[in-house]
């Protein structure tokens, strides 16, 4: 689940200084973002 986001669809893993934001559908991964952890998401302050 993502904190900033009220979607419980939404998920996010973090690898090295990147969050990827992602979302599992029925036979689907989509990356949603792949956003560099010292900058906010944007719409999230």
């Amino acid at each position: 689940m993502v904190p900033e986001v009220s979607d419980p669809a939404l998920r996010e893993r973090f690898y090295g200084n990147f969050r990827i934001i992602y979302r599992i559908t029925d036979h689907t991964i989509e990356i949603l973002t792949v956003h560099h952890c010292a900058m906010p998401l944007e719409g999230s302050t």
